[in-house]
């Protein structure tokens, strides 16, 4: 705030209360401090008049008269000596003095001298850049020049990638023993081979890696080569693994050349037909090639009846299996064909048909009587009806009819009817019924119905027979009962029981039954038969 003469201000702390009379209307000293007056704040106070006496140097004070303002320079004389101590001149006291004489100290970098005139034994600090190489090989220091080693330099730069499109920033100097950035974006170095594009993979520093690809080249045989691909192949002309003549020489390494190799034989499978095409083989394409299949030919000859036997051969057109090739064998086979007449025609194989056959056979009559001889060809020409004729052997037919006599009729075919019954001439015996008489009658007047009938002589036999034979009978019975009684009495016996004997009946009939036992045997065997054949005859 201003004070009350709206001139000057009150400069102590804000504070409460009035700031008081100004300050310049308070007692002032005169410039040279040894008086005080009072005047108007306004106005200034005047010199006292008095020697000044302010000191104008740590020697000598002012002794102008009093006056407003700085003292000027000590204008005291005095004998100076220059600050390296070198010279010696009297000058006014304000006057510094200096000589012309270079210091030839070092300054504080220990590189340069100090060069300054009449220095006083300090030399200032080295003003110079100190323009020494960093570390980093790359920039100079651009510090003023000092003592001891530089600071790191302080440049950044950037470690790229091998396409340059990922970065890393790192100090100036660190850029060699920093590892390049890892780049996971596609490399894009044109290929070497023939492929439009290199297999995909990152980048990367040095040579790419060997194409992976098939080589795909269309070769001369219409395949594509599927071979890898071998159109831009590193091949090793010195190795890394030489060792170097001396600590002196680097280590080598080793030195690769770009070749460019021939695609390799195409081996994709292709079906190559046999000589005669009858298969197709897998083979290699670059082993392919006609070869046999070892299967019999197989075509027909020229005889149009067989087959070509020869080992699968080379032929005009293999598509037909069936037609005959001129490379096919002759045909060196008698004719296989059967004539209708049944046998094997004895020519050669030949085509169309078998001419007529010349073989004798022999064939037997219609009776089957007699055995005749023809000319096979001739027979297979006969007719039906010639047939007939010519195997008739012109004697009676053997063949018997139902009266058991043979046919009247010559030989003739099966086919053909016997004679009837009623034709038959032939004799047949014809006894009566009791057999005694015995007549010879044609077999047609047989067949008629006629017989032959007992006289009385026949009856009379007939008698005697029946009654030799009820005698028969009685005998065998007689001699049944015999027997009977003979095993009765062998049974008691071996019971021990004594049965009575009849001593007149036995002595009756012993000579009885040895004159006449051979007829008693006779008898009873004939009545057993009859007696079997009757039971035989009722089951």
């Amino acid at each position: 705030m201003k004070f009350d003469c709206g001139l000057h201000s009150c400069n102590k702390v804000c504070h409460s209360g009035d700031c008081g009379p100004c300050i310049f209307s308070l007692p002032r000293s005169c410039p040279c401090g040894k008086t005080k007056s009072v005047t108007d704040c306004s106005a200034e106070i005047s010199p006292c008049g008095n020697t000044c006496e302010k000191p104008v140097c740590p020697l000598h004070f002012c002794q102008e008269p009093c006056h407003p303002g700085d003292c000027g320079p000590c204008t005291e004389s005095m004998k100076k000596t220059c600050p390296c101590g070198a010279k010696t001149k009297p000058l006014p006291c304000s006057k510094v003095f200096t000589c012309d004489s270079k210091c030839k100290s070092q300054r504080n970098c220990g590189r340069h001298p100090c060069n300054k005139r009449c220095c006083a034994g300090t030399c200032p600090p080295c003003d110079q850049i100190c323009s020494r190489v960093l570390n980093c090989r790359n920039h100079k220091c651009d510090s003023l020049c000092h003592a001891g080693p530089c600071y790191p330099c302080t440049q950044v730069v950037e470690v790229l990638c091998a396409c340059g499109r990922t970065k890393v920033a790192v100090p100036c100097g660190k850029q060699r023993s920093t590892k390049p950035p890892k780049c996971n974006l596609a490399c894009e170095i044109p290929p070497e081979c023939h492929h439009p594009s290199r297999t995909p993979h990152s980048c990367h520093f040095g040579r790419c890696p060997p194409c992976t690809q098939i080589c795909s080249i269309l070769q001369s045989c219409g395949h594509h080569c599927q071979a890898r691909c071998h159109s831009a192949v590193e091949v090793l002309v010195r190795s890394d693994k030489e060792r170097p003549a001396g600590p002196w020489e680097l280590k080598n390494s080793p030195d690769l050349e770009i070749h460019e190799y021939p695609c390799p034989p195409c081996e994709q499978l292709v079906r190559m037909p046999c000589l005669g095409g009858h298969d197709e083989t897998p083979m290699k394409c670059c082993e392919s090639r006609v070869v046999s299949c070892g299967r019999p030919c197989a075509r027909k000859l020229e005889c149009g009846n067989h087959v070509c036997q020869l080992p699968c051969h080379e032929v005009e057109n293999p598509e037909d299996l069936e037609k005959f090739d001129s490379a096919c064998d002759e045909c060196s086979s008698l004719c296989t064909f059967k004539k209708p007449c049944g046998h094997p025609c004895v020519l050669a194989c030949h085509r169309g048909d078998c001419p007529s056959c010349p073989e004798t056979v022999r064939v037997k009559c219609h009776c089957g009587g007699m055995t005749l001889k023809f000319s096979c060809g001739k027979v297979a020409r006969l007719t039906q009806a010639e047939k007939n004729d010519v195997f008739s052997c012109k004697v009676q037919c053997p063949a018997l009819m139902s009266c058991d006599h043979p046919c009247t009729q010559l030989c003739h075919p099966a086919d053909q009817p016997h004679s009837l019954p009623a034709d038959c001439k032939k004799k047949c015996p014809l006894k009566c019924p009791c057999g005694r008489i015995r007549e010879q009658h044609q077999c047609a007047k047989v067949l008629a119905g006629f017989k032959l009938v007992c006289d009385e002589e026949c009856h009379a036999q007939a008698k005697s027979r029946k009654e030799e034979e009820e005698t028969k009978i009685r005998l065998a019975r007689e001699l049944k009962e015999k027997e009977e009684a003979l095993l009765q009495e062998q049974y008691d016996k071996k019971k021990g029981k004594k049965r009575p004997r009849n001593r007149y009946h036995d002595e009756e009939e012993t000579p009885f039954l040895k004159e006449h036992w051979k007829k008693i045997a006779g008898v009873a065997a004939v009545v057993a038969v009859a007696f079997i054949a009757y039971i035989i005859q009722t089951v």
